[in-house]
């Protein structure tokens, strides 16, 4: 009965608004800025609120149109996706509840289409409030929009709804079928993939231990060109596969970490010794030298006594066995800028997200991801699914607009 009472009342109401004064709802701000920097390593944070410009509300006067509210015959949409974040209008109303007379949309493509939805606050025995908007909103600019619809009941007080509006790249990479390995993170994105992608890759992984990989390489980085050699990641010379290794010091390749040992919080691993130290996605053949040279230097786009400049061929390479690593291991984090080793962080990652886009995947590493497959079970997805970057770090200044 108090569900009929209440569609009367929206009618009615409907009616009221077209002869007064339309459909009474605020128009879309044009401009704004959205929350950059998310950081997938902190769930807490992904979500920076820090957007001065969000507490600006420069909403029409909802007076100003003359098309009439089209109230749908079969009631409401109830608004899904609530989000917790600081903002001015948190909820002190018991009575009221926000409804929309369509459903919401929450992730959009970089310069694409978009509308704020119509929205009433509704009471019993009171005449439905069209509701306010707090924050701004642009496909112009990716990242991440926070948007608060609220409105007043018959007391004063408030009744919100707030939530997130997300800029990708291209929202359609969303809707791409994924093959059998990766279902369950299909339509993901954010925080969201980089959650399943670390379940995913935890799950099937079958660690193998440190002896092992001098012949696990051989396979994975084979010269396609010449079966007998092996080919070092930052040089990019072709040397003999076969492990030849009298002493530490002369061996005509070494296990190199791309993400250093030092930089990881276990020891360094004998030949039987089964951990993060002996994942094969973060083991190339490299140079003893080089190998020497690089250290445990993060990587930019300079050489310094803290940072490593690579090749320009091994830039992609190295930015997508990072980005592995970053899922695949909670207590190791990839940062923007300086990367301290005493908490097991690496990068740059900045550079690292140029870098994907600049060397994008080959061949070779698309091979050597499989033949990995075959030893330890789990995957590099950002070999196999390129596109999992912009997804994830979906906001970053160094996702390329226009390719």
């Amino acid at each position: 009965m108090k569900k009929l009472l209440t569609l009367v009342l929206l009618i009615v109401f409907a009616i009221s608004l077209s002869a007064c004064y339309g459909d009474g709802f605020l128009d879309e701000p044009d401009n704004g800025d959205p929350i950059n920097g998310e950081d997938p390593n902190n769930n807490d944070d992904i979500n920076d609120n820090d957007d001065d410009d969000s507490n600006n509300n420069d909403n029409d006067d909802p007076n100003d149109n003359d098309d009439p509210v089209d109230i749908p015959s079969d009631g409401f949409n109830y608004i899904p996706y609530l989000q917790d974040f600081n903002h001015p209008y948190l909820t002190t109303s018991t009575t009221m509840e926000l409804v929309f007379t369509e459903d919401l949309q929450f992730v959009y493509s970089y310069q694409g289409d978009h509308e704020f939805k119509e929205c009433f606050g509704i009471e019993e025995n009171q005449t439905p409030v069209p509701c306010d908007i707090y924050g701004i909103f642009t496909t112009s600019e990716l990242g991440r929009y926070e948007i608060v619809y609220y409105a007043l009941d018959s007391q004063g007080d408030i009744a919100s709804a707030a939530f997130y509006k997300d800029v990708l790249k291209d929202a359609t990479l969303l809707d791409l079928q994924l093959s059998e390995y990766y279902q369950d993170v299909e339509g993901l994105y954010g925080q969201e993939l980089f959650n399943a992608l670390r379940l995913l890759l935890n799950r099937t992984v079958n660690l193998v231990d440190y002896g092992t990989a001098r012949y696990a390489l051989q396979a994975s980085d084979q010269d396609p060109n010449n079966p007998n050699n092996v080919i070092q990641l930052y040089t990019g010379n072709s040397v003999d596969k076969t492990w030849q290794c009298p002493t530490h010091d002369n061996c005509n390749w070494n296990r190199e970490h791309v993400w250093p040992m030092r930089r990881l919080p276990v020891s360094r691993p004998s030949n039987t010794t089964r951990s993060m130290g002996s994942d094969l996605h973060n083991l190339v053949p490299e140079d003893y030298n080089e190998n020497n040279f690089r250290a445990a230097k993060y990587f930019t786009e300079t050489n310094t006594n803290d940072t490593y400049h690579p090749r320009d061929g091994a830039k992609g390479n190295v930015a997508r066995i990072l980005f592995y690593m970053d899922v695949m291991y909670t207590e190791i984090t990839l940062v923007s800028g300086y990367a301290n080793p005493t908490n097991y962080e690496m990068g740059d990652l900045d550079y690292l997200i140029r870098w994907h886009f600049f060397d994008s995947v080959d061949a070779f590493e698309m091979n050597r991801n499989d033949v990995i497959f075959t030893y330890q079970d789990n995957r590099n997805p950002f070999i196999d699914y390129p596109h999992f970057v912009e997804l994830i770090w979906f906001g970053h200044h160094e996702i390329p607009l226009n390719d």
